[in-house]
């Protein structure tokens, strides 16, 4: 057995030259080997912070594809049998999440069965544990029916992440970026997935797939870098290539399929790189590519469990060159895609489902763009960038744009619109609208009972033997241009607001247009915005007529939206821990521009609003703010839908909102400002951003580097309520004033809150208190009785006041 395992551990380290389709195709056929089942004890595989102990059980390897050994399966269905995963998450949130999941923040969970899949070097630590004696603990019995039972399974499991298995197999075997998986059946948990990744940003995630609405989600119970790398013994792994000078050739047809060739400049960062893996919407095919002018393989495949566990929509397929690419050369990558993208919605009225990921590309980097959209000449199509060429050939309309600096991603839209237009400071807004309603926003036809009108002869008569008929009413259509000069004026004022105080936008020209739904979206130098926001408020659906939403169809959204120009297209995050701090600041922009223009009561309804939704209870008691910290980002959406949206736009904008009111308003735009000129064209963290803070706090502040700030309302949950009680003693010009603050709704978490003191006479003082869960009391000396006492008069603070 010795020799088998040399052998085997030899086999593992050769590169074989197997075509894409060949790896692919022994992949998906992966089958157990009952020749490799051994009866084992206390093996251990330890994967940084994850412990995986197989106590007692049988353990059966995979044949290998290409030489390598890719995965195996633990079957601990034997008497005595046992294996255990130990798992400590290093973070404070992220014992939260875990808890919040299984019970409790460490995970210690017992399991009988373990589907290993991996691309490191597992099956070589495996092997030489079992040691120079394994050919005695070999069981081909035991191995043929775990074969027959597992084989289906381990396919299946395998299948989703047939896309990195090639990658990884078509390079040289570099254990230090392959990647490890178990699927684990749990005693108490039942099944779960354990995940570690060199090459992700958090190289360890654990949860399971669940379903919503009949669509598949991946929970995710803890993720969080690996103790090598939060220590730096393991440096971040750098993306192996980077992709810029995008140029898009798109062709709609009149069916509404769209084929595209896109080309773009590749340059690779390591050594003995051979495949390149893209994201690309699922509703794109992509059917040829070339590198350098010579045609190149394409492997893409859907990989559903490896998508839900990366957190992303899109599918990875990947480009492979015939021969390892030299570092730091640019290479030109042409690819033919084609698919349907674009919805016709009724009466003309056109929907864009893949918006941003339409065309190959990687994680958005900033580049350059030229584009040019062939369609039917009887549409209008927009996009970003300035118009160089716009001609007719026949049925078709031509357009040629290019892009005057580097944005993220290049989206387009299409219609039959009408235009305006409106230039100011500089900046050029162009707003188009649909001539036409989609049916969704048409008024319900309604039938009512009348009684007929009688004829000339019988009017004179008390003949009631008139029979009541039933007429259909039909509604006028809603006009969907109603608001459009109104929102051409609207959105220059907040553009030329914004670009005052934050700096100019990446593009000067910024184009709106009409999508059905209920939502928006800000690319660089165009926006999506909802249909409903183009119709007068009476004219709308009776869900957007009433109260808040009304204010956030016709005041809010396009404002947000337009600010997307900056936050999420200028300034990006650096990861989906930090994606809140793009709406956040969108959001609180949005609000900046309401309060301008309709004054802070505008902006303090709009503040008590977002409170009173932080504040719904869920099915458990618990609040809807409670349900994740809002550096969870889209984990919350797992959880609840509803939850992620409020906590990311609404806690977002209330935190920018208190650290507004730490700095005082001058301060706050000059942070924005500054946000603008540091992270211009770059990613910040959360982290990073607390810093920027820092430095715009007024001297003297308390919690100086604000620690204990995003301590509690960016990386933990809970609202406080506070009630504040006072008594006076003496006379003037001695008079003794005694405030006592009491703090309930969030334990062993202290807020520094203001309180203020008007007396007849004097300026009003403002005293900071750092509540506790117990009882705080102060006491300041008043040349006057004082006449009233606040706390948090200007709503400052997210929270409640008894």
């Amino acid at each position: 057995m010795g020799r088998v395992i040399t052998a085997a551990l030899l086999a593992g380290t050769m590169w074989a030259a197997e075509t894409t389709a060949e790896l692919a195709r022994q992949a998906r056929e992966l089958a157990l080997d009952p020749e490799q089942c051994y009866r084992v004890r206390d093996l251990r595989l330890l994967r940084e912070d994850i412990r995986l102990y197989l106590t007692d059980g049988y353990l059966v390897f995979a044949r290998p594809v290409n030489g390598r050994t890719l995965a195996a399966v633990f079957d601990g269905d034997v008497e005595g049998g046992d294996a255990e995963i130990l798992l400590l998450p290093p973070q404070r949130d992220e014992r939260l999440s875990l808890a919040a999941a299984t019970g409790s923040p460490n995970l210690n969970e017992h399991f009988r069965f373990a589907v290993l899949i991996f691309t490191d070097d597992t099956y070589e630590e495996l092997a030489t544990q079992l040691g120079p004696d394994a050919r005695a603990r070999r069981s081909f019995e035991r191995g043929l029916l775990l074969a027959e039972t597992w084989t289906p399974a381990l396919r299946n499991l395998i299948s989703s992440f047939e896309v990195r298995i090639v990658q990884d197999l078509l390079g040289p075997p570099d254990p230090s970026r392959g990647f490890f998986y178990a699927g684990l059946s749990g005693n108490t948990l039942g099944n779960f997935d354990v995940f570690f990744d060199p090459r992700a940003e958090e190289q360890i995630r654990v949860g399971r797939v669940t379903f919503r609405e009949q669509r598949p989600f991946f929970e995710i119970w803890t993720s969080f870098p690996a103790r090598g790398f939060r220590a730096g013994r393991r440096a971040a792994l750098v993306p192996p290539f980077t992709v810029g000078e995008f140029r898009l050739e798109a062709t709609l047809e009149r069916d509404l399929r769209l084929a595209v060739v896109t080309r773009l400049k590749v340059t690779p960062r390591r050594e003995g790189l051979r495949a390149l893996d893209f994201d690309l919407t699922p509703r794109m095919q992509v059917t040829r590519a070339l590198l350098e002018g010579r045609p190149a393989e394409i492997f893409q495949r859907e990989s559903l469990r490896s998508n839900l566990i990366r957190g992303r929509a899109d599918d990875v397929f990947l480009l492979v060159a015939p021969q390892p690419l030299e570092v730091g050369r640019s290479y030109e990558v042409e690819f033919h895609h084609e698919g349907k993208v674009v919805y016709e919605a009724g009466n003309r009225v056109y929907y864009v489902g893949s918006r941003d990921n339409w065309y190959p590309n990687r994680p958005p980097q900033f580049a350059q763009y030229e584009v040019v959209f062939r369609y039917p000449k009887e549409l209008s199509l927009v996009a970003a960038g300035d118009v160089i060429e716009d001609r007719t050939e026949g049925e078709w309309r031509i357009t040629r744009r290019r892009t005057g600096a580097p944005i993220r991603f290049v989206g387009f839209n299409l219609g039959d619109y009408e235009r305006v237009s409106v230039t100011r400071a500089g900046y050029h807004v162009e707003v188009c609208a649909n001539r036409a309603v989609e049916p969704a926003l048409q008024p319900r036809v309604t039938q009512v009972t009348v009684l007929p009108p009688s004829p000339p002869s019988l009017r004179r008569s008390n003949d009631r033997s008139r029979a009541l008929m039933t007429v259909t009413v039909v509604p006028p259509p809603p006009d969907p241009a109603a608001r459009l000069e109104w929102l051409a004026t609207e959105v220059a004022a907040a553009l030329e607001f914004m670009a005052s105080h934050f700096g100019p936008p990446p593009l000067s020209k910024l184009t709106i247009s009409p999508i059905p739904g209920a939502f928006g979206q800000g690319f660089p130098g165009l926006v999506y915005l909802s249909t409903v926001s183009y119709l007068e408020p009476d004219a709308r659906p009776p869900a957007a007529r009433k109260g808040f939403d009304e204010l956030f169809f016709s005041e809010i959204l396009h404002a947000h939206e337009t600010a997307h120009q900056w936050w999420g297209n200028l300034v990006t995050s650096a990861s989906y821990r930090d994606d809140w701090l793009m709406e956040a600041l969108a959001t609180y922009s949005a609000l900046l521009h309401l309060e301008r223009r309709k004054g802070a009561k505008a902006l303090e309804a709009v503040l008590a609003e977002y409170r009173k939704r932080l504040l719904t209870p869920n099915s458990d008691g618990t609040t809807l703010e409670s349900t994740g910290p809002i550096t969870w980002g889209f984990r919350l959406e797992a959880r609840s839908p509803e939850a992620w949206r409020v906590i990311t736009y609404e806690k977002g904008a209330w935190i920018l909102h208190m650290l507004r009111a730490r700095m005082g308003l001058e301060r706050f735009l000059q942070m924005l400002g500054e946000l603008c000129r540091r992270y211009r064209y770059q990613a910040i963290s959360t982290e990073q951003f607390r810093a920027l803070a820092v430095e715009f706090l007024p001297p003297g502040s308390p919690d100086p580097k604000l620690e204990s700030f995003f301590d509690h309302w960016v990386y933990s949950t809970g609202i406080p309520a506070f009630e504040v009680k006072t008594s006076v003693r003496g006379k003037p010009p001695k008079v003794s004033l005694t405030v006592t603050v009491w703090q309930t709704g969030v334990r062993d978490v202290g807020f520094d809150v203001p309180v203020e003191i008007r007396a007849s006479g004097s300026r009003p003082q403002i005293r900071w208190v750092r509540t506790d869960s117990e009882p705080v009391t102060f006491t300041v000396v008043l040349g006057q009785k004082p006449s009233r006492v606040l706390l948090d008069p200007d709503n400052t603070l997210l929270a409640v006041r008894k």
